[in-house]
């Protein structure tokens, strides 16, 4: 409409609308609120940036139009046009304004909120350009997220994408966050400040915890328990699979120093890279975190005469049990005191720990006499004692069971080259 163009200050706008277009319009029998809609809807396909006059202009003529449901159209059209990131006065306008209008297209409205608030949200993990509507580009989309650890907001930003789009489901992914806590190693810096390790895990057991929490609220994990008591042992299943993986690496660099033992310093060139292991110590945190839940859920079922999951708790598949919390704890003595890396599979078979305490221990310890104590007033013996049964085999070794010969070859073959 050329009489409103000609007016260049939005807040001059209403004005000119009700004192002139309207009359005009009424003059020549013409509704002044289906043109009025026409006009927004040229003003949003020609904005180009947010904060821009077509968009001020548009807001103006929207609180113009009387109908209700004429205003919801043109409120949408307005929506879809407007790329992020969004103005603040667009955003005010969606959420006060167009919510509490009460139109046929509420719902739309409400939609497309949602949808706002991603692509606002996306903006923040630097993604200008996502198509809302391919469900493909979503899960690539929520796996980016979910690997974003160090990132307070990554949770809750995650379970937005979860809660917006139905083929995405909530205890899938809690699991894979609360498995990146393990999987993403802890770094050594951040900022310029070292990370102490103690507080990371810490933090990261933390997160784990509220994790869960989210599950609770949209699951109802009284009908079915058994869900998250399989998602927290699928967690330390993947953990101790893990733990045996770097065990091996360790094993593969023993061999290699002790094959230079002669031409250098001893094993002070494994002692130079020996630290401790970041997964050992996430795993047993994530393991003196999850049991108490665990024994919670097993208590309600008991109450409610639920045997399936009293059953599937007592079975000696199940890993995550008080016993191996306390292995867990005798694991990082060991690699504390002894700076051997073993693995609950080795701690619980005599053979295989034979095995490795000649292969990895460090002469004045190998050939000390059994049973003495160490500095801490600990033997190595002792730690070991009482340890016979084997682990179960859960999905986490399924996903880490690939990793080791890839792994254990690589370690060769850096060393080698």
């Amino acid at each position: 409409m050329s009489m409103l163009d000609r007016v260049s200050s939005p807040d001059q706008l209403h004005h000119e609308i009700d004192y002139h277009a309207k009359k005009y319009l009424r003059f020549c029998g013409s509704q002044a609120d289906p043109v009025l809609r026409d006009y927004v809807t040229e003003l949003a396909e020609s904005i180009q940036t947010a904060k821009s006059t077509e968009e001020a202009r548009a807001l103006v003529v929207l609180n113009s139009i009387d109908d209700i449901e004429i205003r919801a159209d043109a409120a949408l059209a307005l929506l879809r046009s407007v790329l992020p990131p969004y103005s603040q006065k667009l955003k005010m306008f969606a959420k006060s304004d167009a919510m509490s209008w009460g139109s046929k297209r509420q719902e739309e409205i409400e939609e497309h909120l949602r949808l706002m608030e991603i692509q606002d949200m996306l903006m923040a993990y630097g993604i200008r350009q996502f198509d809302i509507a391919d469900s493909r580009n979503v899960s690539r989309l929520l796996d980016h997220i979910l690997s974003q650890i160090s990132r307070t907001s990554a949770l809750d930003d995650a379970m937005r994408l979860v809660d917006a789009y139905s083929h995405l489901h909530c205890e899938r992914a809690i699991l894979q966050f609360v498995e990146n806590m393990l999987t993403f190693p802890c770094g050594h810096e951040s900022k310029g400040q070292v990370v102490d390790l103690d507080t990371e895990i810490s933090w990261r057991t933390e997160k784990a915890v509220i994790a869960l929490k989210h599950v609770k609220k949209r699951i109802d994990v009284g009908t079915n328990p058994l869900l998250l008591i399989s998602l927290m042992e699928e967690v330390i299943e993947l953990g101790l699979t893990l733990i045996e993986i770097e065990e091996e690496k360790q094993s593969a660099a023993v061999q290699l120093v002790t094959l230079k033992f002669r031409e250098h310093d001893g094993m002070r060139g494994l002692e130079d890279e020996a630290s401790s292991s970041f997964v050992l110590s996430m795993v047993a945190a994530l393991a003196a975190a999850f049991l108490p839940e665990i024994q919670s859920l097993n208590d309600a079922a008991t109450s409610t005469r639920n045997e399936i999951v009293s059953d599937y708790v007592k079975s000696s598949d199940f890993a995550l049990n008080e016993k191996l919390i306390s292995d867990l704890q005798k694991l990082k003595r060991i690699e504390a005191e002894h700076r051997i890396l073993l693995s609950i599979s080795t701690l619980r078979d005599p053979e295989k720990i034979e095995i490795k305490l000649k292969q990895l221990m460090k002469p004045d310890i190998l050939f000390a006499d059994d049973g003495v104590p160490n500095e801490q007033g600990t033997s190595l013996d002792s730690m070991l004692a009482q340890s016979s049964l084997a682990i179960g085999r859960g999905k986490g070794k399924k996903r880490a069971a690939g990793w080791a010969a890839e792994d254990v070859q690589k370690s060769l073959g850096m060393r080698t080259g």
